[in-house]
């Protein structure tokens, strides 16, 4: 995880683990679309993608909503200012 994300993948990762603390399974990409207004579930999908290269989540292809947070990713410490997910 040495590379930093961007204040849009931070803001999505911190929405990947206050939702999923919140209701025990993971956002579909329509979801995380809705919540930030991005109307491509490609764009959605690339987001994903990114934080997966950068470390900081884990996907299984073959499942929906198959998204991991990986052990060492704390909230904090994503390598990029935090804003509210909630603006």
């Amino acid at each position: 995880m040495s590379e930093p994300l961007t204040n849009l993948e931070t803001s999505v990762y911190q929405y990947l683990l206050d939702f999923t603390a919140e209701n025990t399974y993971q956002p579909s990409i329509r979801d995380i679309g809705a919540r930030f207004k991005i109307k491509s579930t490609k764009t959605v999908s690339d987001l994903l993608q990114s934080l997966t290269r950068k470390g900081y989540i884990e996907r299984d292809p073959a499942r929906s909503r198959a998204v991991a947070t990986r052990s060492a990713c704390r909230r904090g410490r994503t390598g990029a200012r935090t804003s509210s997910a909630r603006e």
